[in-house]
């Protein structure tokens, strides 16, 4: 900046110095009339903000079982899955853990039917093929 504080100077005699802009003020204001009260809350449900106690849902993923458990959240109720260490073994042994998974494998059934009759391959030989390509289209 040594060669240019001439005319860095001369620059600044030429032209004004830019002023900050003031902050607008709004002359917007609320229409409020005086005694009406705001609306009441919205109603919720009872069981809106509880948790369940036992989970309601189960799957089968990596591996192992998950189970989902609806749980109560600020924002309402939310699925949230628990791995099988959650719970201890007599209870995974109960009926109705052992009912989740019954369901959930009879929904699996009717997947693995629609891809047999898709692709006339039993899911044993579609999972068992690789998924990528062993030659390649680079060439």
């Amino acid at each position: 900046m040594r060669r240019c504080d001439e005319l860095v100077i001369d620059y600044e005699n030429e032209h004004e110095p830019i002023r900050a802009a003031a902050a607008a003020r709004s002359t917007h204001r609320p229409n409020v009339a005086i005694g009406v009260q705001n609306a009441p809350p919205v109603a919720r449900q009872p069981n809106e903000y509880e948790s369940d106690d036992v989970p309601s849902i189960a799957r089968f993923a990596r591996g192992r079982w998950e189970y989902g458990r609806y749980v109560a959240t600020p924002r309402g109720r939310t699925m949230r899955w628990f791995q099988p260490s959650t719970y201890t073994k007599e209870t995974l042994d109960s009926t109705h853990f052992t009912q989740l998974r019954n369901a959930s494998q009879a929904g699996q059934a009717t997947v693995n039917a629609i891809i047999e009759w898709e692709t006339g391959q039993t899911i044993r030989e579609v999972v068992s093929q690789p998924t990528y390509s062993t030659t390649s289209n680079l060439i």
